[in-house]
């Protein structure tokens, strides 16, 4: 099972189901799953989850993770 890292920005933090509320931590995750995949898993909400980068690369939510990796999720922000 690859081992990730993943990082939650913003009001996401508090949506989520995080170890202990922590904005970044590690997980492991079957063989195979794919952002949408962990996405579910954390439980965040699908619609507020707007940019994920891998490795400070911008992907979908199709992209199967890799062993080490850093997946970050940021939501919406509005500004004005």
């Amino acid at each position: 099972m690859p081992k990730i890292t993943v990082a939650l920005y913003a009001g996401l933090k508090a949506r989520a189901h995080a170890p202990e509320g922590a904005s970044e931590f590690d997980l492991e995750v079957p063989d195979g799953s794919k952002i949408n995949d962990i996405i579910k898993f954390l439980d965040l909400p699908e619609d507020e989850v707007a940019n994920i980068f891998v490795d400070r690369s911008l992907k979908d939510r199709e992209y199967i993770v890799k062993e080490g990796q850093r997946i970050a999720f940021f939501p919406l922000i509005a500004g004005g």
